[in-house]
């Protein structure tokens, strides 16, 4: 029995492994030789504030006006460094959306790490799945490919699960997964609501279930369920924090 679930494993580890290949390949071809093949104006805004943030040296150009929310850690941030390097507002942004692919890649493997039982056949199929489903350009835009608009609450968000799946299934204390996650949950604030709307206020709807679920039941809880309690609750209050800064005042979903 042990034998053949071994084979199991490897097989689909094996198809995981190619397919992973086969799409990080496509998705790099598209973000370093197709970049202009779905252009319309948001995609052309990203490429352009990459340009002005290396051209101003700061993070929020002074002629830059943030619509939707102020971009502070994101892919134009990063398309700013390749910017510098090239010259190039296509090559910049095309990179910029391979490395944000290649975080959101980490921070999912991370999040299988420390949740999952059979950690490398659900750490390749997780990652798999997560390149295979996208099934528009729509969606592709979001994460992937040309702006990766969301990239970055997508690898906060593998993060903080995985320090919250951490600390729940071993009753220990991470610090620095801990730590680390306020700073990213400030850091989102600083952009605008987003981060609170899709990522923080979910998993404190989701705390808040688990600890009903405990009393009802008469679990016994430990030090490690209070903490990770008074955490997330300070994720949420961190974010809403950085909403108040002046730039981020005003940027709505």
């Amino acid at each position: 029995m042990y034998i053949n679930k071994s084979k199991n494993d490897k097989v689909i580890i094996g198809f995981c492994l190619t397919g992973i290949f086969l799409f990080l390949t496509l998705i790099f071809i598209a973000n370093f030789f197709h970049f202009n093949f779905a252009m319309e104006s948001d995609v052309a805004s990203e490429a352009i504030l990459s340009e002005q943030i290396w051209i101003s040296k700061k993070v929020i150009p002074d002629a830059w006006y943030s619509s939707t929310e102020a971009r502070i850690i994101s892919t134009p941030n990063i398309g700013a460094l390749f910017y510098g390097i090239s010259k190039d507002m296509s090559f910049a942004m095309g990179a910029a959306c391979c490395v944000m692919t290649l975080s959101i890649l980490g921070s999912a493997f991370w999040f299988f790490k420390n949740v999952a039982d059979n950690v490398r056949c659900s750490s390749c199929l997780g990652t798999y799945l997560l390149l295979a489903l996208p099934f528009n350009i729509s969606y592709l835009k979001l994460v992937y490919l040309y702006a990766g608009y969301y990239a970055i609450c997508i690898i906060v968000l593998f993060f903080t699960l995985a320090t919250y799946g951490k600390v729940l299934r071993s009753s220990e204390i991470d610090k620095w997964g801990m730590g680390i996650s306020v700073v990213l949950a400030l850091g989102l604030g600083l952009q605008g609501m987003r981060g609170i709307l899709v990522l923080y206020a979910p998993l404190l709807g989701i705390e808040i279930i688990r600890r009903l679920r405990n009393v009802l039941h008469r679990c016994k809880t430990n030090r490690a369920d209070t903490l990770i309690s008074i955490w997330v609750i300070v994720l949420l209050c961190a974010s809403y924090l950085g909403t108040c800064f002046p730039f981020s005042v005003g940027q709505d979903i």
